[in-house]
């Protein structure tokens, strides 16, 4: 039974916030990272859902609920990482990262994680780990779509991540979050 509250409460904050997020002020709305560093563009009918008590790191988080059991909730994290200096230093870094990486990455406390595909590729010269894991929520099936990668700032190395959440059982539940995801664009340089 507390199971069955905490799952229904976590569904009602993500309609509460949804519903104070700002509708969309065109067809395919996107979203820029403070550095311009790179942006991904939304799925229509999505928007940016105000998350006050997220994380610092947590630079922006959007979806789309539509019901109980048909929820997408993306946000992009960001941190600090130690590794060479220099885009094409951390690329190869980056590169070197397999599923196993990627999953603890990004769902560490996942039960029964399955990781279904699993790639590693150049986007716009920007390495970057992709990674399609089935989890277990509350008892039911979730896809978690993640992309991952690292840029060069300012001499250091920042670590971002674009994770999805899909809890929908029809068979194309993830297309539009697949469609975000391909989206996902570089400004390749390395910051002054």
């Amino acid at each position: 039974m507390r199971v069955l509250v905490a799952l229904l409460g976590s569904v009602a904050l993500s309609l509460a916030c949804l519903a104070q997020a700002q509708p969309p002020s065109a067809p395919n709305p996107g979203w820029t990272a403070p550095n311009g560093r790179f942006a991904a563009s939304f799925p229509e009918g999505w928007g940016v859902i105000a998350a006050p008590d997220a994380p610092a790191q947590v630079l922006v988080h959007f979806g789309q609920t539509t019901t109980v059991v048909e929820r997408k909730d993306c946000f992009v994290q960001s941190q600090p990482m130690p590794a060479p200096a220099g885009q094409a230093a951390i690329n190869a870094l980056v590169a070197s990262w397999d599923s196993d990486q990627v999953r603890r990455n990004g769902a560490p406390n996942a039960t029964g994680a399955q990781v279904l595909h699993f790639e590693n590729i150049d986007v716009s010269g920007v390495r970057v780990a992709s990674a399609l894991i089935e989890i277990d929520i509350e008892g039911q099936r979730a896809r978690f779509h993640t992309r991952q990668f690292a840029l060069a700032e300012n001499g250091t190395a920042q670590y971002y991540a674009l994770h999805c959440l899909v809890m929908d059982p029809r068979p194309n539940g993830s297309a539009d979050v697949e469609a975000l995801l391909a989206s996902l664009q570089f400004t390749t340089r390395d910051s002054p």
